[in-house]
């Protein structure tokens, strides 16, 4: 692993709130969706399993002065180095081949495609990265 340092713009501890927010937005909607699959008797046993197990993760490092100051200069997050885990498994620019039969694959495109329908086509969860079953690195594509 290594330490990805991370310059924000603005308020720093108003950026670490939003960032916050999202992840916990994110589990949230990953709830929902694993009560959606566990309510669904076609949903194969595997497949209902690994998203059952599903997590969302964020880890950060943050200096002392995030909650001494409004304005810290950094923050630090924990990413994995390029060619690791967690790999990429959605993603609306890069076209990704993963094997059909890969259930996590399966699981993030269903999840990806279970937003799109929730937000009646207007935002679509992308850029989803994955260790297992520990989920990072969301973004929301909007039409606006």
């Amino acid at each position: 692993m290594k330490l990805a340092r991370r310059r924000l713009k603005g308020s720093s501890l108003l950026n670490y709130l939003e960032e916050f927010q999202m992840n916990v937005q994110e589990a949230k909607l990953l709830m929902d969706f694993q009560n959606f699959v566990a309510g669904q008797p076609g949903v194969p046993p595997p497949l209902a399993e690994i998203i059952a197990k599903l997590e969302v993760v964020r880890t950060f490092i943050v200096s002392k002065n995030l909650i001494a100051s409004p304005l810290p200069k950094d923050l630090w997050a924990i990413k994995t180095a390029q060619n690791k885990n967690p790999k990429k498994y959605v993603s609306q620019i890069a076209k990704l081949t993963h094997a059909d039969d890969d259930l996590l694959y399966q699981a993030l495109q269903a999840w990806s495609h279970w937003t799109f329908n929730l937000y009646k086509g207007e935002a679509l969860l992308s850029e989803i990265s994955a260790d297992r079953h520990l989920l990072s690195g969301f973004q929301t594509v909007d039409r606006k």
